[in-house]
């Protein structure tokens, strides 16, 4: 009998850790803060897992590494491109979360654990292994947003 025995090897994926590019229910399982030793930057760290019985992906892990300015001074934000990586930041909690700037402003990463949003995945390639392919949150949508854009949730996502 060869290796595969009698599974049909083509119904095995080439990577096993990558997740296909689509909209995902998921739900932020870890939140803390971590620490550029190179800036000395903090960054929201938000572990994301995917909630959607339904799908092959159902418990599998996402991370989100978003820049934070705790720690700076307004006049940092001169560097336009510094201002432009925080914009992830506030763009991922008002779109992803649904918080307002009074919310955003009060917020510790344990007021994030339990949050739920769907969550765009794509693929993208490490710049020096074309071999290597990594899941990234292109987007996040709260649930209401989310509504707004795809209609009926349930529908959409066969729940």
């Amino acid at each position: 009998m060869s290796i595969f025995g009698d599974v049909d090897i083509a119904s095995i994926p080439d990577d096993g850790f990558k997740i296909e590019p689509d909209w995902y229910r998921a739900v932020i399982v870890k939140a803390g803060y971590n620490e550029n030793e190179q800036t000395g930057h903090e960054s929201l760290k938000l572990e994301w897992t995917i909630d959607d019985p339904e799908s092959d992906y159902h418990g599998w892990s996402l991370f989100d590494n978003l820049l934070t300015p705790r720690g700076m001074l307004q006049d940092e934000l001169e560097d336009k491109k510094l201002k432009f990586r925080l914009s992830f930041l506030k763009k991922r909690l008002r779109r992803g979360l649904d918080l307002s700037e009074e919310e955003m402003v009060t917020a510790n990463p344990s007021d994030l654990v339990s949050k739920v949003a769907y969550v765009k995945v794509v693929n993208t390639v490490d710049r020096d292994d074309e071999d290597t392919t990594y899941n990234n949150i292109r987007d996040a949508l709260s649930e209401r947003l989310y509504e707004e854009k795809f209609g009926n949730v349930e529908a959409t996502m066969g729940l």
